[in-house]
C-alpha cells in the first residue's frame, strides 16, 4: 500500500474525501457543502466513474456523490467528472455499509449499485455481500420517501436474494 501513488494524489484533491472523521462531519450538511440544496444521487462502487460521471454530466442540477474503496478508482472517477465538466460531485473512500454514518433519514434521492461482488464462493464470504437485510433497511431510511434503487447484477440468485429482501 506505501508504494501506491494515488494515496497522496488524492489527499490534495478537494473532490475526494478519505478521512472518515471528515466524511461523516458533514451527514445532514450535504446542501452546506456543496452549496445547494439539490437532490442528492449517490453510486456505491465505482469501478472507474464511467456510467456515474457521464450521468453528473447531463444532470448538473443534482449533487453526486461516489463511494468506492480503492485509490485509484477514486482518483479515475473524480478525474473523468472533472473532464466532463462537472462540479457538484464527491468522492468518498469508505465502505457502502456505512451509509448510515454518512447520510442523515430522507437525505438520498437516488442510489445505483452496478455490479457488485456477490461473494458467492464460499459461506464465510457472504457476509461480504453489500446488499443484505441490514444495508438495505439503511438505504431505504437515508433515501427520500419515494425512493429509487437502481441495482444491476449478472448473477441471477443474488438479484433474487436482493429481491426477496426488499
Amino acid at each position: 500500500m506505501k508504494n501506491n501513488p494515488y494515496i497522496n494524489i488524492i489527499k490534495t484533491d478537494t473532490h475526494i474525501a478519505s478521512d472518515t472523521k471528515e466524511i461523516y462531519s458533514k451527514r445532514w450538511k450535504w446542501g452546506e457543502y456543496f452549496g445547494n440544496e439539490n437532490e442528492i444521487y449517490l453510486e456505491i462502487g465505482t469501478w472507474h466513474g464511467n456510467f456515474f460521471s457521464l450521468e453528473a454530466s447531463h444532470n448538473k442540477d443534482k449533487n453526486f456523490i461516489w463511494m468506492e474503496l480503492k485509490y485509484k478508482r477514486l482518483f479515475k472517477t473524480a478525474e473523468k467528472s472533472r473532464n466532463l465538466w462537472v462540479e457538484n460531485f464527491l468522492v468518498l473512500k469508505d465502505f457502502g455499509q456505512n451509509i448510515d454514518k454518512i447520510f442523515e433519514k430522507n437525505e438520498v434521492a437516488k442510489t445505483y449499485i452496478y455490479f457488485p461482488d456477490p461473494w458467492d464462493n464460499k459461506d464465510r464470504q457472504k457476509k461480504h455481500k453489500l446488499l443484505q437485510k441490514e444495508f438495505l433497511q439503511n438505504l431505504h431510511e437515508i433515501t427520500k420517501d419515494w425512493w429509487k434503487f437502481c441495482f444491476k447484477t449478472d448473477h441471477k440468485w443474488y438479484f433474487d436474494d436482493v429481491l426477496d429482501i426488499i
